[in-house]
């Protein structure tokens, strides 16, 4: 059993070794785009009254709503994220129910990353300060 656990680690790592960038470029690709457009509206995420529109727009679509999912931390799962606000994720209810955005939307700034957005839950505009890497070459 052992002699199979080191060559199935042996094979793992380099396979692992051997992966092509290609994935993870497409995948960079994807989402790049989706969060750079995320994070320029998280400061309008928060106004009072919720615009339903934007949060529907920001969850529009697989990869716009795992994107959205993520500016939590942890990352939170579609029915977490649910559950929690009792509401439903799809873009065409939260434009018709402006309840059901605030919970969502209320929901993710309690849980949101506070190392990534500071600037959200201070109530403030982003700015580069203490971004990592400011201080580098």
């Amino acid at each position: 059993m052992e002699s199979d656990a080191a060559i199935a680690k042996s094979t793992f790592r380099f396979e692992r070794l051997q992966e092509p960038l290609d994935l993870y470029n497409q995948f960079f690709t994807t989402f790049a785009d989706i969060f750079a457009e995320l994070i320029d509206r998280l400061p309008d995420i928060g106004a009072e009254p919720v615009n339903a529109e934007l949060i529907a727009d920001l969850i529009d679509g697989r990869d716009a709503q795992k994107a959205f999912r993520y500016l939590t931390a942890p990352p939170i799962s579609e029915d977490d994220l649910e559950t929690m606000a009792d509401a439903t994720l799809t873009p065409s209810r939260l434009r018709t129910d402006a309840g059901s955005a605030k919970r969502i939307r209320d929901t993710v700034l309690t849980i949101i990353d506070p190392h990534r957005f500071p600037w959200v839950s201070e109530g403030r505009q982003p700015s580069n300060d203490g971004l990592i890497g400011d201080s580098c070459g």
